[in-house]
C-alpha cells in the first residue's frame, strides 16, 4: 500500500508509504548536550509502531527512522505493538521511562475515538508530542452506479433515506470523521459499518454492500482509477494532490472539519521528558524530515511532509480529545 506524498515547500509538508524495512540505523552526529550538561542521545533510541508491520504509520515511520538515526547519531529501533486500535502501544510508551529514549509514531486524530470507547489505563496527557512530520487527506467515495453529484448530493441521500450505510476503518479516523460530518453536516447515516482498514470499506463500496465509505486518498487512487469506486469529496479544506480535481467539503459550502478531515503523522514522547532532550529529538526531525533525499522518496510516493513542533502536536492532540468529547456519544456506537 502506498500512502501518498505531496510537497509543499514553503508549509514543509509531506507523507508518505512504500515497503516495508526494518531500519537499525547508526548516524555519525554527534549527540547534543541534553538535561545537566549529559550528552544525548549516547545509546540506542526506541521508535514504538503501534499498529501491525505493512501499514501506513509502519512503513513511514521506519523510512523516517533512516534519515532520524542520521541527524542524531544512534540506532533507532522500531517495534511494533499493535492492537486495540493502537492504544497498546501508546500505553506501553506512556508507562515508560521519560527519559527521551522512547518515542512512539501515531497520528491526529488516530486514536482519539478508540480512547473514548476503549477507556485505557492510561491518560491522554501520559503522552506529549514530540513533533509532526506528514499529511494526507481523506476522500468519501461511493458507487459509480449511485451517480453521486457531489457532498451536497450526497447529504441529501442520507437525509432522504435513499442512503444510510457508511464505512470505514474501525474505531479509526475514518470511523471518526462520519461523526463530526453528521454533527456539522447533516451526513444522517443510519449505520456506521466498521472494516478491519480502509481498503475493505473501499470494496465493500464496490461491491455495493454499504452506500459509501472513507479512506486515505492514496487508498482511493487506485480504486478510482480502475472505476470500481467514484470521488465524491475531500475532507481536509486544502485537498490532496492525487484527486486534485475532486472538491472539498467546505468549497462545497460546508463547515470546515480540518482538525479532523486530514491526518497528520507525529512522534509522540511520555509526558515528563526533559525540555532539553525534547528540543534536541524535535530539532532532528526538523532536519531529517527536510533532507532532500527523503523528499524525493516521499514526492515519488504520493502525499505531504508537514513538520510540526512538539507544543503544536500537543495541543493538536488535546484539543482533538476535547473535540471528540463533546461531540461522540459512546452510546450511540454500540
Amino acid at each position: 500500500m502506498i500512502l501518498h506524498v505531496m510537497r509543499r515547500r514553503n508549509a514543509i509538508k509531506k507523507s508518505a508509504l512504500v515497503g516495508a524495512t526494518v531500519f537499525g540505523l547508526s548516524g555519525c552526529v554527534t549527540g547534543d548536550t541534553g538535561s545537566e550538561g549529559e550528552e544525548f542521545p549516547t545509546s540506542t533510541i526506541q521508535s514504538i509502531i503501534p499498529y501491525e508491520p505493512g501499514g501506513g504509520v509502519d512503513v513511514l515511520g521506519r523510512k523516517v527512522n533512516e534519515y532520524y538515526a542520521d541527524e542524531l547519531g544512534v540506532t533507532i529501533e522500531a517495534e511494533n505493538i499493535p492492537g486495540a486500535a493502537s492504544l497498546n502501544g501508546l500505553g506501553q510508551l506512556a508507562t515508560s521511562d521519560s527519559d527521551g529514549y522512547k518515542f512512539a509514531y501515531s497520528n491526529i486524530p488516530g486514536p482519539a475515538l478508540a480512547f473514548k470507547v476503549e477507556d485505557p489505563p492510561f491518560d491522554i496527557t501520559d503522552v506529549e508530542g514530540l513533533a509532526g512530520y506528514s499529511g494526507t487527506s481523506v476522500v468519501i467515495v461511493t458507487n459509480p452506479e449511485d451517480d453521486v453529484e457531489g457532498y451536497s448530493d450526497l447529504v441529501d441521500r442520507y437525509k432522504t433515506g435513499e442512503f444510510s450505510t457508511i464505512g470505514g476503518a474501525d474505531l479509526d479516523v475514518t470511523h471518526l470523521i462520519p461523526l463530526f460530518m453528521r454533527d456539522a453536516h447533516g451526513l444522517d447515516f443510519e449505520q456506521f459499518v466498521g472494516y478491519d482498514g480502509g481498503a475493505p470499506a473501499v470494496q465493500a463500496v464496490a461491491s455495493g454492500e454499504i452506500d459509501a465509505a472513507l479512506t486515505s486518498e492514496p487508498g482511493a487512487a487506485a480504486s478510482v482509477e480502475e472505476g470500481l469506486v467514484d470521488p465524491v469529496a475531500h475532507t481536509y479544506s486544502e485537498g490532496g494532490t492525487l484527486l486534485t480535481e475532486v472538491p472539498t467539503v467546505t468549497e462545497e459550502g460546508y463547515e470546515n472539519i480540518d482538525n479532523v478531515g486530514r491526518v497528520v503523522g507525529v512522534a509522540l514522547l511520555p509526558s515528563g521528558v526533559p525540555e532539553e532532550r525534547i528540543s534536541i529529538l524535535e530539532n532532528a526531525m526538523e532536519n531529517a524530515i527536510d533532507d532532500d533525499e527523503l523528499i524525493d522518496w516521499m514526492d515519488n510516493a504520493g502525499g505531504w511532509i508537514e513538520f510540526l513542533s512538539g507544543d503544536e502536536v500537543t495541543d493538536m492532540w488535546m484539543d482533538i480529545h476535547e473535540s471528540v468529547n463533546e461531540i461522540v456519544d459512546v452510546d450511540d456506537l454500540k
